[in-house]
């Protein structure tokens, strides 16, 4: 699999400037191919931390770490250690501060390989006890995007933090072939730009834009253009090269959120379902006769009149100017003479309510900022916020003001949403915060733009739900109370990879309270960034969080909160922990050399599991033991524990020579196994647990994970888990899959996640083609299979002849699908498709598409056109296609269907096309006996399922206990009627708080019958 990547152009003549490339969502193209260079080789690592020049400077400079290598021009990209004493220097200040960093950066040129007489100064200024200090990189006079050059100075004139991304070796032609006119019409390639509505806004600036390649960096001489257009909705940042007129980069800065007397208003103070209440209006701007002055903090005014006059009031004032975008702005104009009290309501009589909680919540958010830092200048403007645009469902920052739509569709109007008031100001902070301290176009990562503007409304509501109310009473958007973690939750759609550095802030936020409002605000100032890998990004930023927290001038030795920050931040795979070795499992591997050696585990053999870790730390692991437990019944360990000796840093280690080893009852089913590899070492007191599967046996149902590395396939496990389906799970990315093999399975399902290229590849149509024709049973879901074998020209005949489909749209805008009645597949089944707690949350290009060729509908999209979402097949082989991700349906909101219902739907269709399941017969079918299943997944972290049947209407108990018998929580006790149920634990007590790790026990009592089974906790 590979991500999304630009098709690159040749410009032979000015037509051609206006050629398709493959444009990334809403028109964005990514700056490089990730997947050349975003797992640098450990052996690189190794290399460069072991290079002379930075051992040299470790023992002059004591035990400086760092963080991460520009492995590309083999630069400390952050690196952290005792505080260095500048030479020559005593004290930073505003007028030595430029010389004092550069003698720094002249002193250690060896170890930055930065030449001086080449970088310019792009920030200095000081915050609370920290200097920030950045260069950039000029190349014959143009200045070299991504080449900064950061420091943080004590003010004792010691340097605590630095990071260079010098390009020392760079050779390019600096003389453009193109005019600034032939690169603005090149911007406009894969925008649909109409000079009537659309224009540019600034052109002409040179740089020099590296971009990272599989041989190494590729330097380009670019025209910035900006421009700014209508559909899409776009203030569009391009980089033209100026040699061929490709587009090397172009990003999105729009973010889809006396007289005297007294003014206020009605607004919702939490939901849009809330009744308003009544605030004061502060900082409102009001004019008597002419003469301006502005509410205070309690919306009070007044103002010396000498004669009678006229008294106007609009909603706007010193930090929001409102702006109906359906009609008049609300306005009050009433006559006033002196001595008069003029108290003025916002009211529905003479205001829309967009306008009014646009109006206070701006306020509100402004102060909110602006109490925490008061240094902040650049959000100190009359900000625009348009409310009733004409559309729906969404809010967004355009690079000046906040924008909210009108309400339809199912959704409220986002201006009533305080929460989004909050999201969308908060892109203005971090969009303005980083202007203010020397970035030019503002914060460029999407998924961290997102994060930052979470943290704001959730910090401010102290709750960690996004867009409470906004699909509903009891309905949220996203949820930074959450454990996604970077590895494989980044570089995914922004908002749901901006859970990611939200997450952190908010396990942060609750272990040390409201100092992180202020750790979040400050470590902006740093401008953390990175265009196009988000895991970087959140680790500068996790980095900055620590420099703001100093307290001392010298990082290294620990801040007040360094161990909150570390913990919370490594909790989502961000950063290395800087107090204990960071171990990851790289691959593994069960044998059955010892069976009759056909690669799988079957009854009666004995099996060998060989696995690789890696330290992605400094810190080396001393004495390294590994042990293999199990919670099967079925499995004997035979070796369970070997030593590992000593893994150094960077290093990978194996057991190759030394397997663990283990045998299989010669009675054991068909079966999915779970182990466990845990690890210790002499030098730190936490262990490193690592959970594998495998099969006994070969299930009749292959499951092909094909999503590029995302971790959708909890959602189709759960699932099938939660039906009593088992089926074999083959990742793509570590396994290909043989037509051989795919025989070998009755059903196969497949799934390619957030993919849009090579979601099919030519090897798997053509081995799908060869499955399918020798009557193979097939369910394939995706959004981006349309997109990719359609629109990108790569499997039509595939896709028309095999799929049975005509592609129509890749962007289908309503997120419900529903049933088509009688249909033997969805019919009454309406199922969400959007919504983070209940679901995957990644469709950004739902599919429309037409069944063709025998085919026929399976689901509509919830609206008045009938628009297909899904087409099942009945012919010489059965087929389900899904144009969208199922693992994105949600299962958070009764109303609608559930994953587990739909799954169970396909697959009883595919296996008996001819009848299927109807909903009368599903709804009634009566267990045969009380039973209570393995709880799933277990081992878990920070949830698991328990589901149970009941054969008869029964008094029903589930209950867990810890490893000493104590009740820890009751889940149930209630009269249930007959059937099959679910139940959650997120490994809470009755009272809400966490339990601690380890083995506990879950117990059904249902009538007479009882049941206890064991579990695992890892935290």
């Amino acid at each position: 699999m590979n991500h999304m990547s630009r098709l690159l152009i040749v410009l032979v003549m000015l037509a051609s400037f206006y050629a398709t490339q493959l444009v990334a969502a809403e028109g964005e193209i990514p700056l490089s191919q990730r997947e050349c260079c975003e797992t640098p080789d450990p052996a690189q690592i190794r290399a460069l931390n072991q290079s002379p020049q930075w051992q040299t400077f470790r023992q002059q400079h004591g035990d400086w770490q760092v963080y991460r290598w520009n492995v590309a021009t083999e630069n400390p990209h952050r690196a952290i250690g005792p505080s260095i004493p500048i030479a020559g220097f005593s004290a930073i200040t505003a007028t030595n501060v430029d010389a004092a960093s550069r003698q720094f950066l002249q002193d250690h040129a060896d170890v930055l390989h930065v030449d001086t007489d080449h970088i310019r100064q792009t920030k200095a200024f000081r915050k609370r006890n920290v200097w920030y200090v950045g260069y950039q990189q000029v190349y014959q006079g143009i200045p070299v995007i991504h080449s900064e050059i950061e420091l943080r100075l004590a003010p004792d004139a010691r340097v605590m933090m630095f990071g260079s991304d010098y390009h020392p070796a760079i050779t390019v032609d600096t003389t453009p072939h193109l005019s600034v006119p032939e690169a603005e019409i090149a911007a406009r390639a894969g925008l649909a730009f109409d000079p009537q509505t659309d224009f540019v806004t600034e052109s002409g600036h040179l740089w020099i834009l590296p971009v990272k390649q599989a041989a190494g960096m590729q330097y380009h001489l670019v025209y910035e253009v900006q421009m700014m257009t209508q559909q899409p909705l776009g203030n569009w940042v391009t980089f033209v090269d100026a040699h061929s007129g490709e587009i090397i980069w172009r990003f999105n800065q729009v973010r889809y959120d006396t007289v005297s007397g007294t003014v206020s208003g009605g607004v919702k103070m939490v939901l849009p379902t809330d009744p308003d209440e009544v605030q004061p209006f502060r900082d409102e701007r009001l004019t008597i006769s002419g003469s301006p002055t502005y509410t205070d903090e309690s919306g009070f005014y007044e103002v010396e009149l000498e004669e009678s006059g006229v008294l106007n009031a609009q909603l706007r004032g010193h930090f929001v100017d409102v702006n109906r975008q359906d009609g008049a702005d609300a306005a009050i104009s009433v006559e006033v003479t002196p001595g008069d009290t003029v108290n003025i309501e916002w009211t529905n009589e003479n205001s829309h309510e967009a306008e009014r909680n646009g109006f206070y919540h701006t306020n509100k958010v402004y102060q909110w900022i602006n109490t925490i830092d008061t240094s902040i200048t650049y959000l100190d403007y009359s900000m625009p916020c348009a409310v009733n645009i004409d559309n729906t469902c969404n809010a967004f920052w355009n690079g000046t003001g906040i924008n909210f739509f009108r309400a339809g569709n199912g959704c409220p109007n986002t201006a009533l949403i305080p929460n989004v008031v909050y999201h969308e100001y908060g892109h203005g902070i971090n969009h303005k915060v980083y202007q203010e301290a020397g970035a030019p176009w503002g914060m460029t990562n999407g998924a961290m733009h997102e994060g930052l503007a979470d943290v704001v409304g959730c910090f401010m509501e102290e709750q960690p739900l996004v867009g409470r109310g906004f699909d509903g009473i009891g309905t949220h958007l996203r949820n930074l109370d959450n454990n996604l973690i970077c590895e494989i939750a980044g570089n995914q759609e922004v908002h749901f990879s901006g859970q990611v550095i939200g997450g952190a802030m908010w396990d942060l936020r609750q272990m040390i309270g409201s100092r992180a409002d202020t750790l979040h605000q400050f470590a902006r100032w740093g401008t953390p960034d990175d265009p196009d890998d988000d895991c970087v990004a959140f680790e500068e930023y996790m980095i900055e969080v620590l420099v703001a927290d100093d307290d001392n001038g010298d990082v290294s030795d620990g801040t007040p909160n360094t161990e909150a920050i570390f913990t919370a931040f490594n909790r989502h795979g961000i950063g290395p922990d800087g107090t204990r070795p960071m171990l990851t499992l790289i691959n593994w591997l069960f044998d059955d050399a010892d069976g009759n050696d056909d690669g799988r585990l079957d009854a009666g053999e004995t099996g060998q599991l060989i696995f690789a870790v890696q330290n992605d730390n400094w810190l080396i692991v001393e004495n390294a033991r590994a042990t293999l437990s199990t919670e099967n019944p079925d499995i004997e360990l035979l070796t369970a524990e070997i030593e590992m000796g000593t893994i150094e840093t960077a290093a990978q280690v194996d057991n190759v020579d030394n397997p663990f080893e283990f045998f299989i009852d010669p009675e054991a089913d068909v079966q999915r196994v779970f182990f466990t590899i845990t690890i210790e070492g002499d030098n730190f007191n936490e262990s490193r647990a690592f959970t594998v599967e495998t099969y006994i046996g070969r299930p009749s149902i292959l499951l092909v994970d094909d999503d590029g590395g995302d971790d959708l396939e909890q959602y189709y496990m759960s699932a099938l888990d939660n039906i009593d389906v088992l089926a074999e799970r083959r990742d793509l990315d570590r396994d290909m899959l043989t037509l051989e093999e795919a025989r070998l399975y009755d059903l196969i399902i497949w799934y390619t996640g957030s993919e849009f290229e090579e979601t099919l590849t030519a090897a798997d149509q053509e081995m799908l083609a060869a499955y399918l024709d020798q009557g193979g049973k097939l369910f394939l879901t995706g959004q981006g299979i349309g997109v990719d074998l359609v629109e990108h020209e790569n499997g039509l005949d595939f896709y028309t002849s095999y799929l049975h489909t005509e592609f129509v749209v890749a962007q289908y805008r309503l997120p419900v699908l529903r049933g088509i009645p009688a249909h033997p597949i969805s019919h009454d089944l309406l199922i969400r498709i959007s919504g983070a707690d209940g679901g995957a949350n990644n469709q950004v290009f739902p599919n429309q598409i037409e069944p063709i060729n025998g085919a026929e509908a399976t689901f509509y999209y919830h609206g008045p056109d009938q628009a297909i979402g899904a087409i099942n097949y009945n012919g010489d082989y059965q087929l389900v296609y899904f144009g969208f991700g199922l693992e994105a349906i949600n299962n958070a909101q009764p109303q609608f269907s559930t994953r587990e219902e739909v799954l169970q739907e396909v697959l009883d269709w595919l296996e008996d096309p001819s009848t299927g399941v109807t909903p009368v017969a599903n709804s009634t079918m009566i267990p045969a006996h009380f039973a209570v299943s393995q709880n799933v997944p277990n081992p878990f972290n920070p949830r698991t399922s328990i589901r149970y049947q009941l054969p008869q209407d029964s008094p029903v108990s589930v209950k867990i206990y810890d490893s000493s018998g104590r009740l820890v929580r009751t889940l149930v006790q209630q009269s249930q009627t007959a059937g099959s149920y679910t139940v959650s634990w997120e490994g809470t007590t009755d009272e809400g708080q966490p339990v601690a790790s380890g083995i506990y026990f879950y117990r059904l009592e249902a009538g007479e019958f009882s049941q206890t089974r064991r579990m695992v906790l890892l935290q």
